[in-house]
């Protein structure tokens, strides 16, 4: 289970808050703590009052392999470094043009390293930038 995944899903339990930095803290309603997992780390602390739905999905992420666990880096191709030019590819054509990095539902600006290496041409001359 992805780190993201994992927040999206205890957010959505009633009365239940989580917090991510180096670790996922899971709150209820009170702010108090009912559960933790590590993000970096294999540890994990689920407390007595800590809901079932809420320990079951702890449990889940914690069984989840680290390197499983983050999303893969997503970078822009930039075109050079005088300007704000990017790689785009058109989501429904599937056609690829220079633009701003602007991402929107048709147009995608960002791109895995898996996405690069099967690009049908050579991306060595774009400034890979990574996205944050």
């Amino acid at each position: 289970m992805k780190t993201s995944e994992l927040v999206k899903k205890l957010n959505n339990i009633s009365g239940i808050r989580s917090f991510n930095k180096n670790f996922i803290s899971v709150l209820d309603s009170e702010s108090k703590c009912v559960g933790e997992v590590g993000t970096f780390g294999k540890w994990l602390h689920i407390y007595n009052d800590c809901p079932n739905e809420a320990s079951k999905l702890l449990v889940e992420y914690y069984l989840t392999p680290l390197e499983e666990r983050e999303e893969e880096k997503e970078y822009r191709l930039k075109v050079n470094v005088n300007n704000y030019q990017y790689l785009n590819v058109n989501t429904v054509l599937k056609d690829y043009f220079i633009s701003d990095s602007k991402e929107t539902n048709r147009y995608k600006t960002q791109f895995t390293q898996k996405e690069i290496d099967a690009m049908p041409f050579d991306t060595n001359f774009f400034i890979k930038e990574e996205v944050l």
